[in-house]
């Protein structure tokens, strides 16, 4: 569709990458969030509440994301968006 592979290869890369990143993120947010009496979630290698491994995992996912061309960071949020607007009209439909 796009007719130049690179392009779509960087576009894949690029939308990979973010979702490390979101991962990485996540599982950052579910090791702070801490309820009264309750286990929410453990990593292995922590340093008090922080996970180690996700936090160097969103610093090394942020420099590869930094690395792409500008068109290729514009197409892959573009259809980021464009998926999520999907989701939400299918969510909707099904329920």
């Amino acid at each position: 569709m796009f007719g130049d592979i690179e392009l779509v290869a960087n576009v894949t890369n690029f939308m990979i990458f973010l979702v490390f990143l979101v991962v990485n993120l996540c599982l950052i947010y579910l090791a702070w969030r801490r309820q009264v009496g309750e286990v929410v979630f453990r990593t292995p290698l922590r340093i008090s509440d922080v996970p180690v491994s996700a936090v160097l995992g969103v610093f090394s996912s942020s420099i590869m994301l930094m690395q792409f061309d500008f068109s290729v960071v514009v197409i892959a949020l573009l259809m980021a968006a464009l998926g999520a607007g999907f989701y939400r009209i299918f969510k909707r439909q099904l329920s």
